[in-house]
Formats: structure tokens, sequence, C-alpha cells
């Protein structure tokens, strides 16, 4: 069985609006030892992209999914996607071998890692499927730009400085209740005279 890469749906030599994305499944049909025909089942690949979609939303950055070539299926925005299956296109809307093409290659080396750029910190993972030895590449990109670590740091930040200021006041109070104390216990002390005090004329 030969599986395709994920592409979208075409009806009479169009693509299928709204989007289908669709992964096919080919097998030959084999009569007395002849192939015959091919048999072709198209499988919907949408609930990929629906699973995408709702992790996104646990994610702190762009969530990104490229094929082999570093075309976007889920880009940054929807403009950017399935830019391949429209060669014709005008759009000025560049894929992200394009985008980030020092990043693009350091990518082919390792099936997985973070990159560390002025762009941002990219974390990535190779996903790979097929049958029959082919395989077909696939890397979910996560993508977090200098601001968006900004942003994510700020709760840790401003959870320390909350921290920091209500040890501080806990300290100036020990503080306060300890010299409050010890003012008490100098008032509190009694005062010996030292002196020799003569009693004698009280009996004269």
């Amino acid at each position: 069985i030969y599986a395709s890469p994920i592409d979208l749906n075409m009806e009479q030599g169009k693509i299928e609006i709204p989007y289908k994305p669709m992964i096919r499944l080919v097998t030959p049909l084999d009569v007395d030892g002849e192939i015959k025909a091919l048999l072709v089942v198209n499988t919907l690949a949408s609930h990929i992209l629906g699973d995408l979609q709702r992790h996104a939303r646990l994610v702190h950055g762009g969530l990104l999914l490229l094929d082999e070539s570093g075309n976007y299926l889920r880009g940054f925005s929807s403009n950017q996607e399935w830019q391949f299956m429209f060669p014709e296109s005008t759009s000025e809307s560049p894929q992200f071998n394009e985008s980030y093409p020092d990043v693009w290659a350091m990518m082919q080396q390792t099936p997985s890692g973070q990159i560390n750029r002025p762009e941002g910190i990219f974390s990535y993972r190779t996903v790979t499927y097929g049958t029959s030895g082919i395989t077909h590449r696939y890397r979910l990109v996560v993508v977090m730009t200098e601001e968006q670590q900004r942003a994510l740091l700020l709760p840790q930040r401003n959870l320390w400085l909350f921290i920091a200021l209500v040890l501080t006041l806990l300290l100036v109070f020990a503080i306060v209740i300890l010299g409050g104390y010890r003012s008490g216990q100098l008032e509190a002390k009694p005062v010996v005279n030292r002196r020799p005090v003569d009693l004698w004329h009280l009996f004269r």
C-alpha cells in the first residue's frame, strides 16, 4: 500500500473549496498474477490539522507544520498555507525555507532539536509516515519570538517580585516587633541604686 503526501483534494482538476486535506492510499488489484487496476482510497487528513489547532492554544509561540520542502501546511497565518498547491499564484507569502533558510538547513541535519536565532527560538521534531518503503517527512515547529519569551517570563518575574516584597514586609514587621519587645524590657527593668543608703536616721 502506498500512502501519498498530504495535499488538498481536487475535483475535476480544481482544488475543492473549502479546502480538504487528504492522504491517498493506493494499492494494486492483482488478477491472476497481473495488475489490472489501482484502488485509490481518499482519507481525510483534516483531523491532523484540527488536532494541531487545538494544541496550538496550549503552546507558547507559533505552532507550524512543514512538508519536506519547507512549505507551510500550517503557518503563522492562513495565507501562507498550501501555497505549493498553487504554483501559478502571485502570493507574496514566502514559505518557511525562504524566510528562514539557515534554520531550515540546520533542521535537515537532525530529526529534532532547538535552534536559537535572533528571530526567536525554533524547537522542532520530525514526523514520518509511509508504507512500501516510501516515507514522507513532516516537521512540527514551535517558534517563540523574543517578545513572546518576555511575555512568558513576565508573570514569573512578577511572582518573584511579589514573594520578595512579602518577605521584605515580614522582615520589617519582625524587626518592629522585636524592637518593641526589647524596648519594653528596657522600660520594665528595675533601677538599682548602687550607692549605700544610710538608714540610721530612721532610728535616731
